[in-house]
């Protein structure tokens, strides 16, 4: 763009260029401009353009003073960036001899501190009564049983379910929860429940019954169920 005979603003220049009474050698702003040196330069020439009708011999000396402090100034050494030490592996070698470095390693984290504090299950204490009852159990429902006594699980289903609530509802094993919700519901005989597994497990009739098998004697011999004209119910509260 033509300012004026004599000056004439490049390309990606900013608006304020050449403006004699913007631009000054001690701005931070002017100093980080692209254009700073040229700017300085036309600033002088547009206050020789405009010193024929307005005064401006002080902004010129100023502008000459500017220019003598910087010619003594010693240029700054210029830093150069560190280069990124690598391995010696990690330096790849190129045709002509030349070697280029591939990239930089990444950190190395920090060792992991490791947990003292062992995290362990809380087991309960099975009783003398409930070690009985144990006795009386076919093997796989005694085994299902027992997990259930140290868990809590068998005082908590004799609480839930006269409330109304599935013990087994957030937790496994998913067949206690069907058989559960059947009690909850009023009971069932014990096909209905194979019935129910069949359906909602989508269970084999086989593997049904014997699930049904498991847990039916459970549900009896700890006294959270009774049989009654062939349905397995709650046992009522007294």
């Amino acid at each position: 763009m033509q300012l004026f005979a004599d000056v004439t603003a490049p390309a990606g220049a900013p608006a304020c260029f050449a403006a004699a009474s913007v631009f000054s050698h001690d701005s931070i702003v002017c100093q980080a401009c692209a254009s700073f040196g040229e700017c300085s330069s036309a600033s002088v020439k547009t206050l020789e353009a405009i010193r024929q009708t307005i005064n401006v011999e002080d902004l010129l000396r100023r502008h000459e003073n500017a220019r003598r402090r910087l010619a003594k100034q010693p240029a700054a050494p210029q830093v150069q960036a560190a280069e990124p030490k690598l391995e010696p592996a990690q330096a790849v070698e190129a045709q002509d001899d030349e070697v280029v470095p591939a990239r930089p390693a990444k950190p190395a984290l920090p060792p992991q501190v490791e947990r003292k504090t062992k995290v362990e299950k809380v087991a309960l204490v099975v009783t003398a009564t409930d070690e009985e009852i144990l006795r009386q159990l076919p093997v796989k429902a005694r085994e299902h049983a027992e997990r259930f006594c140290r868990a809590g699980l068998i005082d908590a289903m004799r609480k839930d379910l006269q409330a109304g609530r599935n013990t087994f509802a957030q937790s496994k094993p998913e067949f206690m929860r069907v058989i559960c919700d059947r009690l909850i519901a009023g009971g069932a005989s014990k096909s209905d429940l194979r019935a129910s597994l069949m359906q909602q497990l989508n269970w084999s009739e086989g593997t049904a019954s014997s699930h049904v098998s498991m847990a039916v004697p459970i549900l009896l011999r700890f006294n959270i169920a009774t049989e009654s004209a062939g349905n397995i119910v709650l046992v009522p509260c007294v």
